[in-house]
């Protein structure tokens, strides 16, 4: 019977032996910490890309079934004085998306009108007008600047010469 055996049996512990178990405790301590934060800023991001995900996914949703987009569009305010309306038309098809009734101060007509006021009749019927248009605008603001001419007498100069050419 003289086998020897080992057992877990209860040890003294030394100051020295203390203080490096104190630093292990330490160290662990922190560690656990460490990847507590960790998992709990994986979880936020995780939580974020799921939320942002689930939105997207609703958002495109609603674009298929209803077969419709909004995106930036460029528009025109054109001012209506028969009916006292400012009407916007969509650029690209000349189609009237809103109108408004018109300010006391909007149905004041200018004595000398620049070339940016344009009643109904001038509103142009294609993309291709509109072009047209804002390019006359360009070169008037070009001769006004070169030769000294009001912006608003060199645009309606402009203007008027665009409308002899298209008669």
């Amino acid at each position: 019977m003289d086998e020897k055996e080992t057992r877990s049996l209860p040890v003294k512990l030394t100051q020295d032996e203390v203080r490096v178990k104190g630093k292990e405790l330490s160290k662990n301590l922190g560690e656990i910490q460490t990847l507590k934060n960790s998992l709990k800023r994986i979880t936020d991001d995780t939580n974020a890309q799921l939320k942002k995900l689930g939105l997207d996914s609703v958002n495109l949703q609603r674009m298929v079934d209803d077969e419709i987009e909004y995106r930036q569009v460029e528009c025109v305010d054109r001012n209506n004085y028969d009916r006292f309306q400012v009407e916007t038309y969509r650029c690209d098809t000349m189609e009237l998306v809103f109108s408004r009734n018109m300010t006391p101060n909007e149905r004041q007509l200018v004595m000398f009108p620049t070339a940016k006021l344009k009643a109904v009749n001038d509103t142009p019927q294609s993309v291709n007008e509109i072009q047209e248009v804002k390019a006359d605008e360009a070169a008037a603001a070009q001769d006004a600047s070169a030769t000294g001419i009001p912006e608003a007498v060199a645009g309606e100069k402009n203007r008027k010469k665009s409308r002899r050419d298209v008669q």
